[in-house]
């Protein structure tokens, strides 16, 4: 028995409600995280601009959904053709679908940011990942598509004209974005992970996982809008509700478990190791030792372009913290 659109849509509901519960608490985790108890001198206040820009673009989202439960379960169930009919016009979903974008060009940013501090604020590393993300491609065609379902008769359908090309080539091309990302971001941690002895290597493959992870959840939303719209599956409202929630949750969980210290134990395990690590290298270096405390203030603002840090692993410790 197929799916009907009232029903896929108020599925799609408790999913959203679902996931923006978890992602009020991850988020507000992330903040202490950011803020309060952060691991670097100053506060990132770019990061923290873009998670709490993620944040009100979720809540935005679930405001939308929760309008269009409202009036087409209740104030206009008895319309024409009813709720299943009207769930799916353009009239309701231009808001929620506009919504949706936002949340997803956010948390393409939030990738973007990740990659160029990880790769040393090298422009050529995101360069292909941020023309697919310019205002030259996703953004336009978000915009197009919206603009497209705006222009629609008020009973006809997203799925309807120009309107489905659009949405799937936005959808097609944020899943590139995402997946390229996710490689030259892993990529390049897995390398520095190269020659380390196997305590600090397990370390950088952990945070590897945690980034495939995070894009795989991102993906994984991705290739199910876009086969369900290529369809013209009912079940596209689960995803058009859930997917926005999951593109806000799924950056933010990285931030959290990078705060917590999953990426190596226990916080008393990783100080300890750090500091072996950094006496070990500094006494086969030509430099002086330097004690850890000594060191942290550098860390803890990180390289600039005139003052490249070679002391052994400090560089690559700063690079570890950037995915925060």
């Amino acid at each position: 028995m197929s799916l009907s659109a009232d029903r896929a849509f108020l599925v799609g509901f408790g999913l959203e409600a679902l996931l923006y519960g978890l992602y009020v608490g991850a988020f507000a985790t992330s903040i202490v995280f950011l803020t309060w108890q952060r691991r670097t001198r100053n506060v990132n206040w770019l990061m923290l601009t873009l998670s709490s820009l993620l944040y009100v673009a979720a809540t935005v989202h679930i405001a939308f959904t929760f309008y269009i439960v409202l009036s087409a379960f209740i104030t206009r169930r008895d319309a024409p053709g009813g709720p299943a009919a009207l769930v799916g016009t353009a009239y309701y979903q231009l808001k929620s679908i506009s919504a949706m974008y936002v949340c997803d060009i956010l948390g393409n940013l939030v990738l973007l940011h990740r990659c160029w501090l990880v790769w040393e604020r090298r422009v050529f590393a995101i360069l292909l990942p941020a023309l697919l993300a310019s205002a030259f491609v996703v953004p336009v065609t978000a915009i197009l598509s919206s603009v497209e379902l705006g222009r629609q008769p008020p009973n006809n359908t997203g799925f309807a004209g120009a309107v489905g090309i659009f949405a799937e080539a936005s959808l097609i091309l944020s899943l590139v974005t995402n997946l390229s990302l996710t490689l030259i971001i892993s990529g390049r941690i897995y390398y520095m992970a190269k020659g380390l002895d196997q305590t600090q290597a397990r370390k950088y493959r952990t945070v590897v996982g945690m980034v495939v992870e995070s894009g795989a959840i991102f993906s994984a939303a991705q290739i199910a809008l876009v086969v369900m719209y290529a369809r013209h599956s009912e079940a596209i409202w689960i995803m058009t509700n859930s997917a926005p929630q999951i593109y806000c949750l799924a950056p933010t969980l990285i931030i959290v478990r990078v705060g917590l210290g999953r990426t190596s134990g226990t916080h008393s395990e990783q100080e300890r190791s750090v500091r072996s690590m950094r006496t070990s290298r500094l006494r086969h270096s030509n430099h002086p030792i330097v004690e850890p405390d000594a060191l942290s203030p550098a860390m803890d603002d990180g390289p600039s372009a005139s003052q490249s840090i070679n002391y052994g692993q400090r560089e690559e410790i700063y690079k570890m913290k950037t995915l925060v």
